[in-house]
């Protein structure tokens, strides 16, 4: 099923792209992989990386952010992130063997530079919109 993602939290994923998302045991998820959960007081469809998964829930974490989000309960979990779509063009989102590996690290690797890149650019720009 596919997803509009909306938010900066995963850049370069964003809009205007959509995700495809595959439903999942959310008890099988690993650290590294892109997952689409509900969240909030009002529902909203969130797409961000696993950090841990534990007896309670997901971890997780969007590639920009500075920390964790709260404790993902399994029962919010919709599914793993399979693809995404911009307009025709289709990417697979690897998961297994070497480009699954790959793109776990490039997201880790993102996810530990964006939120020092974000801090720099505020305090260079105090009056730009928080992104």
């Amino acid at each position: 099923m596919w997803h509009a993602i909306r938010g900066r939290s995963m850049w370069p994923l964003g809009p205007p792209l959509q995700a495809g998302v595959a439903p999942v045991v959310a008890r099988d998820l690993q650290p590294g992989e892109v997952v689409a959960f509900i969240a909030g007081h009002a529902p909203v469809l969130w797409v961000h990386r696993v950090v841990r998964v534990d007896a309670d829930g997901l971890i997780t974490r969007g590639d920009t952010n500075d920390m964790d989000d709260p404790r993902v309960p399994f029962s919010a979990v919709l599914g793993r992130v399979e693809a995404v779509r911009l307009g025709r063009l289709v990417l697979p989102v690897p998961r297994l063997g070497p480009l699954g590996q790959l793109h776990r690290r490039l997201g880790g690797a993102w996810a530990k530079l964006a939120p020092t890149l974000r801090r720099r650019y505020r305090q260079r720009n105090p009056d730009a919109k928080a992104a």
